[in-house]
């Protein structure tokens, strides 16, 4: 057991009971019991696989994400422009100033 420790400290970086716990939860999801993945230690060619596929994983899930985000981030088409109806009726900051003078002016002489 402690040879096995040693040799996946040595070939797997950051070993320690922590990613032995999230490697077990990992495989657990394919089905593997707590008791059968126990003892990783004893087999470090288990401890091996369940590593790489546990990165591959993650790895697959981070460019998965990225993806999505690019997805998201792509150009949309322009909104198409509608033709120009007749101008708005009363005092409106889109029309020309002699045309908002002529309309302020005829105003005021209906109230005067």
């Amino acid at each position: 057991m402690e040879a096995g420790r040693a040799a996946l400290a040595r070939e797997i970086p950051g070993w320690s009971d922590d990613l032995k716990a999230r490697l077990i939860g990992f495989a657990a999801g394919y089905g593997f019991s707590r008791d059968e993945l126990d003892d990783l230690e004893a087999d470090p060619r288990v401890a091996r696989v369940l590593h790489a596929a546990f990165a591959g994983s993650k790895n697959a899930d981070a460019a998965r994400k990225v993806q999505n985000a690019l997805a998201a981030q792509q150009v949309q088409p322009a909104s198409s422009v509608r033709a120009r109806g007749a101008p708005p009726a009363g005092l409106d900051d889109r029309l020309s100033p002699e045309e908002w003078m002529r309309r302020r002016n005829a105003q005021t002489r209906k109230r005067a």
